[in-house]
């Protein structure tokens, strides 16, 4: 992801607090730094087994973070600083809306959304 407008210790900060939610299971795979006018950054969880991991369509589990997290993380941060806009998936999200949006992640025969392919509910 991409996110503008925003300090490194604000997507840090958003992170903690996510991890509140997901029994602190959820890392970044990419640490937060600074790409031009954005800071860059990828999640993951540290097991599998634990909260907030994504599932392939096949059912088996990742180490990507789930939908879940990434709404969580997006909300955190843009609570701690509104004026933040992240690039996620090609997908804008800022404080009037894009957080939350779900898609087909799967195919036409066997359709998943990505709310779905994780066991957060």
């Amino acid at each position: 992801m991409l996110i503008k407008n925003c300090k490194i210790k604000e997507v840090e900060e958003a992170l903690k607090r996510t991890n509140k939610k997901f029994n602190n299971n959820v890392i970044f795979n990419r640490n937060p730094e600074y790409y031009g006018k954005y800071i860059r950054c990828t999640l993951k969880v540290k097991n599998s087994r634990g909260k907030g991991a994504k599932l392939g369509y096949s059912g088996r589990r990742t180490i990507s973070a789930c939908w879940h997290v990434h709404g969580e993380l997006f909300e955190s941060l843009l609570n701690i600083n509104p004026e933040a806009v992240i690039i996620s998936a090609g997908h804008k999200i800022d404080i009037y809306g894009g957080n939350w949006q779900d898609w087909n992640i799967g195919s036409v025969i066997g359709p998943m959304n990505y709310s779905e392919a994780c066991e957060c509910n």
